[in-house]
């Protein structure tokens, strides 16, 4: 472990430790798998409680979460990970009923993996969420608040996944 301007970062042998929220455990897996063939560290959890421990203990980078579900927003948990001074990397994964306002915050926030997703489109949010992780250890003073968000325009390929 590294510490750096008040961050903890971990480095996993070049990969990222990723926690995968959604509560589709089917899409979650599949999400799961894709991560670790890319070379990183993935966990899957379809509940908040779980992922939050995970979160606490500092034994993660980065976290995809589902925009919207049953039982919560995960845009509204991503602000409250941030009060909490929690600074973890957060992208989003879609479904097809957001609101356009809830989209724009989320983009504000992190990288949007849409719902039909390609490998590349899963390694482009990985590797912007690997950039910013090194951004910050060579910039000791900067928080995860400071860093900008990633761009959430999907990279044009095949589908993995076309879930509903």
């Amino acid at each position: 472990m590294r510490v750096y301007g008040g961050l903890s970062i971990y480095v996993y042998r070049g990969g990222l430790r990723v926690i995968i929220l959604n509560e589709d455990r089917f899409y979650a897996s599949l999400l799961g798998s894709a991560a670790k063939k890319l070379g990183h560290n993935a966990s899957v959890v379809c509940d908040i409680d779980s992922a939050l421990a995970v979160v606490v203990e500092g034994n993660a980078d980065a976290l995809l979460i589902d925009l919207e579900s049953q039982g919560a927003r995960g845009i509204d948990l991503a602000f409250d990970l941030h009060r909490k001074g929690l600074h973890i990397l957060v992208g989003f994964c879609t479904g097809s009923c957001e609101t356009e306002e809830l989209l724009t915050m989320a983009k504000n926030l992190g990288p949007i993996l849409p719902k039909v997703w390609t490998h590349a489109d899963l390694r482009t949010i990985l590797k912007e969420f690997q950039h910013q992780l090194s951004s910050q250890v060579s910039a000791p003073g900067t928080s995860a608040s400071e860093t900008q968000p990633a761009s959430s325009q999907p990279v044009s390929s095949q589908p993995v996944s076309s879930l509903s």
